[in-house]
């Protein structure tokens, strides 16, 4: 009888899981359709949760895009590097990586240096800072 009671508190905690995390119903309307207190629904999210059927990941970009940075500057050796947010649209990569460009470029070219350049759009972006 024991296991009967486990499985269908596993079945109802997946229920209420998939309501709460993959259609966006709030607790009191899980709670109102399956008939059961909010904190009940609340409880049960926590066992979903507990038991690993509920697996919650926070993805922070920045530091996603910095560990992109440090693999690229230990790969190919290089000293200054620009990775672009990668959740913003072309344009604004485009933009971001000409700005940083321009601004590396006054840091470390000297009045007497000469510059060796190719042509493309990140190269106008960075002559347009």
């Amino acid at each position: 009888m024991m296991a009967n009671r486990d499985t269908d508190k596993l079945k109802l905690s997946l229920r209420v899981a998939e309501m709460y995390y993959q259609d966006n119903e709030s607790q009191s309307v899980i709670a109102e359709s399956l008939n059961i207190s909010r904190p009940t629904v609340s409880r049960l999210l926590q066992y979903a949760k507990d038991a690993g059927i509920v697996k919650i990941q926070i993805i922070n970009p920045v530091v996603s895009i910095q560990v992109l940075a440090e693999k690229l500057q230990a790969k190919y050796g290089i000293e200054f590097h620009v990775v672009p947010n990668k959740y913003v649209g072309t344009t604004a990569i485009q933009d971001s990586v000409g700005k940083y460009a321009a601004d590396y470029l006054t840091t470390i070219v000297k009045p007497q240096d000469i510059i060796g350049i190719g042509w493309g759009k990140r190269f106008i972006v960075s002559l347009n800072i």
